[in-house]
């Protein structure tokens, strides 16, 4: 079916998929979506497919660029490729679900979104992998991917893209913010009867990046499970004073971050950080990790509570598991009502790639899907490629 058809009916049945900043696995969103007579999305099935250990680790260092050769990154392109059209065959003869399209963000591995001099132009970059070809011709449906690039056309950030789906997901009768702790921590936010030009959302720092890392080069573990090192540590205040002093944190939305601002070389800064204040391991993962809560509490206070306030914060992605980081947010918002989108039929992990399979229903409806008070875009417009089967 092509996409011209496609646009033709209201109701489509799509499959979202994405892997973020943390780099750990394609989460796989089964929604039906709905325009009439209003919009309306009903969550079907969500799935991890986690990646090998091994490239679990080759992700994170092409940010770096120093270990990888062009035509590695070209390989690893169509073999994520292959992943993600797996993910979703997978899916499809789990649920026995007919599907009509799929929309994958697929991995992250630049994202330039400050303009550059490049041979006299001003230029913005951002770049996806997960050869979204592989998975149209592999799976036989329509494909809509790239949903950054656009708006980065226009001028803007690329990102965040998931405040206007938070916004459809969760509707305006009441003020609400919305939180994905992934690799990056990012907030949108709306006023009670808000409409869509008067959403706020951008990226507060990072989410799991960092804990993620100092964990795997400390403890050769993954990840800081349900925050138990964290738990068990000190917040240093001097380390957490010059973590805090990163020109990130000082800039004012639209902003965006990725490994560029939180990766390789902030990790190696807050490693000898550590080691000239003495910081003990247990107490550096407790750093790093309230460096998280108060960069989201921060940004809360200066970019939301200054417009209005809200009745209601959701915190969704791979960090809800994390007791420090839920246990911190909580004090720090009371008396707000902190929870997980689990209330309103959402798995906590699958946002993004919800909110993937949304866009890519507004790409074949031809429906703008940015807002450029979010990502300082020139305009809105309609994002996303469309790759035929």
């Amino acid at each position: 079916m092509l996409g011209s058809e496609l646009s033709k009916r209201k109701t489509l049945t799509v499959l979202g998929l994405s892997s973020g900043t943390s780099a750990d696995g394609i989460d796989a969103a089964l929604v039906r979506v709905s325009n009439s007579p209003k919009f309306k999305v009903k969550p079907l099935f969500f799935s991890v497919f986690k990646y090998p250990n091994k490239l679990r680790r080759i992700i994170p260092d092409l940010t770096s660029a120093k270990n990888y050769s062009l035509e590695k990154v070209a390989y690893l392109n169509y073999y994520l490729g292959e992943l993600f059209a797996q993910a979703a065959q997978k899916v499809m003869k789990k649920t026995k679900v007919k599907v009509d399209l799929i929309g994958t963000h697929g991995q992250t591995i630049r994202h330039l979104p400050e303009a550059q001099n490049y041979f006299g132009r001003k230029v913005r970059a951002t770049w996806q992998i997960g050869e979204a070809d592989v998975i149209a011709k592999k799976t036989g449906l329509i494909t809509v991917c790239d949903f950054r690039a656009g708006d980065v056309a226009l001028s803007g950030q690329g990102a965040p893209l998931t405040p206007l789906v938070n916004y459809l997901l969760f509707g305006n009768q009441n003020g609400t913010a919305v939180l994905n702790l992934g690799g990056i921590a990012n907030l949108s936010a709306w006023k009670k009867g808000a409409r869509p030009e008067d959403i706020l959302g951008f990226d507060c720092g990072p989410g799991n990046m960092v804990v993620d890392a100092l964990v795997y080069l400390l403890f050769k573990k993954n990840c800081d499970r349900d925050g138990k090192i964290a738990l068990s540590g000190r917040v240093n205040q001097k380390l957490l004073l010059k973590l805090e002093n990163h020109k990130f944190f000082k800039k004012k939305p639209p902003k965006s971050a990725g490994r560029e601002e939180f990766g390789e070389r902030f990790i190696k800064r807050t490693l000898y950080l550590s080691k000239k204040y003495k910081v003990s391991k247990p107490d550096l993962i407790t750093t790093v990790s309230e460096l998280t809560v108060q960069a989201i509490w921060d940004a809360y206070q200066k970019y939301v509570l200054q417009n209005f306030s809200v009745e209601q914060l959701y915190v969704s992605g791979g960090g809800i598991y994390n007791r420090y980081f839920m246990k911190r947010l909580q004090e720090l918002f009371e008396p707000l009502k902190v929870s997980s989108p689990i209330q309103n039929k959402y798995h906590p992990k699958a946002l993004e790639a919800v909110s993937f399979a949304v866009l890519a229903y507004l790409t074949v409806h031809n429906l703008p899907a940015n807002l450029p008070q979010v990502t300082g875009a020139r305009r809105k417009a309609v994002l996303g490629k469309i790759c035929l089967p």
